[in-house]
């Protein structure tokens, strides 16, 4: 049986919730959003509650609208999503290995190599340089200097 807040919702309209649906709207073979059929196994019960709570918190161009759910409602989102897939479990290496100091030193190396601090915000790089060039005065030059 689906939630009741799934279905007060509206969440059907757009996702579908097992894995051989599709809501349907843009069509017979494509979702207008994700099938939740195994939300669980992609995320943890934190990050939907705080997507389901304020999709916009997360990302200013994200399509699914704000519900207005209340905390309680939020919360009951999240159980039932919690229910749709099986969480993965970490290898149990796993956590000795993210606090281990030479794999931490290791990893802040890679994200200074990539320059992942050029598009995301991360504590203490912020002086980082960007990946890209910075654009505001490229209409400034002439072709020869485009090309």
């Amino acid at each position: 049986m689906v939630h009741g807040a799934i279905t007060r919702g509206g969440c059907r309209a757009c996702h579908a919730l097992s894995p051989d649906e599709v809501a349907g709207q843009l069509g017979a073979n494509k979702d207008i959003a994700p099938n939740l059929s195994s939300v669980a196994e992609k995320t943890d019960q934190r990050w939907i509650y705080h997507w389901v709570k304020n999709p916009r918190g997360y990302s200013d161009i994200a399509r699914m609208p704000s519900l207005r759910l209340s905390d309680d409602e939020a919360k009951a989102v999240t159980a039932y999503l919690l229910t749709l897939g099986a969480p993965k479990p970490a290898p149990s290496e796993l956590a000795d290995k993210l606090h281990d100091p030479g794999n931490v030193a290791a990893g802040e190396k890679l994200v200074r190599k990539y320059g992942c601090a050029g598009c995301h915000d991360i504590p203490g790089m912020e002086l980082e340089s960007r990946v890209g060039a910075e654009l505001s005065t490229i209409g400034n030059k002439t072709n020869e200097e485009m090309f």
